[in-house]
């Protein structure tokens, strides 16, 4: 791990670079692939590209989930064409879910489509829905927040979504998650509360 770590520091050093791509595809232990691979996406890099690639091919679940968020960095139709694949056939939900984090990236104009059929996706543990959502909060679209206020008392990070969105200055999401506060359900009340203390500035708050 500190060899990896070291290794990741080192963007201009082609060797570095090599000796990650080969950590990445032929490293024994799962989690050593899944290091090298947060590791490699830093450096943009056709080679780095490819080891990415080849890694969406693994036998690990979270070894392809790895490369399919790290392709968010590279952008081209080759990428995107290999992450949508993930998207549509991948048996992990796991997986499934960080290629649509890489997708809203990747495919912009398809991103707002992609994030409403991610919400209503059934996944374990709502793995896929709560991509859509994480999807949400990093692109700030203020165009989702009925869906996101939608799924409120159906998947936990949404509070934290609106919370956050708020945050930003949406009076849109800090209105949606103020009437949770009130709601006649003692579950939901907490849900609010907890997103206005834990995602949102104090004095916000």
């Amino acid at each position: 791990e500190w060899v990896i770590a070291q290794l990741g520091t080192r963007h201009d050093d082609r060797d570095a670079e090599r000796a990650l791509a080969a950590a990445t595809t032929s490293a024994d232990y799962f989690l050593t692939r899944v290091q090298a691979i947060d590791a490699l996406s830093q450096f943009g890099t056709p080679g780095a590209q490819q080891a990415l690639l080849a890694a969406l091919s693994d036998t690990s679940a979270q070894v392809r989930a790895a490369a399919a968020r790290g392709l968010a960095d590279f952008p081209g139709p080759e990428v995107q064409a290999a992450v949508r694949r993930v998207w549509d056939r991948d048996t992990s939900y796991d997986a499934r879910g960080a290629a649509l984090s890489s997708l809203v990236v990747l495919d912009s104009a398809g991103a707002h489509g992609l994030i409403e059929t991610g919400l209503h996706t059934p996944s374990y543990r709502d793995a896929i829905a709560n991509a859509a959502l994480g999807a949400v909060a990093r692109s700030n679209d203020t165009t989702m927040l009925g869906e996101v206020d939608g799924a409120f008392g159906r998947l936990q990070i949404a509070p934290f979504v609106l919370a956050a969105m708020g945050g930003r200055g949406s009076e849109r999401a800090l209105q949606l998650l103020d009437h949770h506060v009130y709601d006649p359900n003692r579950g939901l009340r907490q849900q609010a509360l907890r997103a206005y203390r834990f995602a949102m500035a104090p004095p916000m708050a």
